[in-house]
C-alpha cells in the first residue's frame, strides 16, 4: 500500500506492507504557497514507486494532511493554500487512483496504536486492536486523534 504525508517542509511517500512495515520511502520539499505545484510534486514523487512496485499504480492511496479533514477537503490547515481546496478530487485526477484523506492527528494516533506507545500488552502478547487511544502531537501546531477498537475516529465527534 502507498501512503503519503504533506507538511510545510516536505512531502513523504512510503510503500508499506499490509502490517504497516515500510518497504521503501522517498521525500521531496513541499512547494511553498502553491497548490498546483504541490499536486505536481506528489505525482512526481510517487511515479518511481509505481514503477518499482508492480501492482501499486491505480491502487487506493492514503494521504495525511494537517488540519481538519472533511470528505474531500481540508480546513484550518497551517498550509493556508491547502484550505478549502477539493484535494481528494484534484489528486484523484492527477494521480489516476482513489484517494483517502486523513488528518495528521488521526494517522499519528492510529500508528501509535499499531506500532508504538499505544500498543496494548495483555497476558504477555501484543494486542493491536482492542484498545482505545487518544493521541496529541504538539509543536508549532497541535494535532490530535482518537482510535477506538482499532478504528480511527474522524469528523466532528
Amino acid at each position: 500500500m502507498l501512503g503519503l504525508s504533506v507538511d510545510a517542509s516536505s512531502i513523504r511517500a512510503a510503500v508499506m506492507t499490509d502490517g504497516g512495515d515500510v518497504v521503501s520511502s522517498v521525500e521531496t520539499p513541499t512547494p511553498i504557497d502553491n497548490y498546483r505545484e504541490c499536486l505536481d510534486a506528489i505525482a512526481t514523487l510517487i511515479r518511481p514507486l509505481d514503477d518499482a512496485f508492480n501492482g501499486l499504480a491505480g491502487q487506493p492511496t492514503g494521504i495525511a494532511l494537517p488540519g481538519i479533514v472533511s470528505e474531500d477537503s481540508v480546513k484550518t490547515s497551517p498550509l493556508a493554500w491547502l484550505n478549502e481546496k477539493s484535494v481528494k478530487f484534484d489528486l484523484q485526477a492527477v494521480l489516476g487512483r482513489p484517494i483517502c484523506l486523513f488528518p495528521y492527528g488521526g494517522c499519528f494516533t492510529f500508528y501509535e496504536g499499531l506500532h508504538g506507545a499505544g500498543l496494548q500488552i495483555e497476558h504477555g502478547e501484543q494486542d493491536k486492536t482492542s484498545g482505545s487511544l487518544f493521541g496529541m502531537h504538539i509543536d508549532t501546531n497541535c494535532y490530535g486523534g482518537m482510535v477506538i477498537a482499532g478504528k480511527m475516529i474522524s469528523g466532528a465527534n
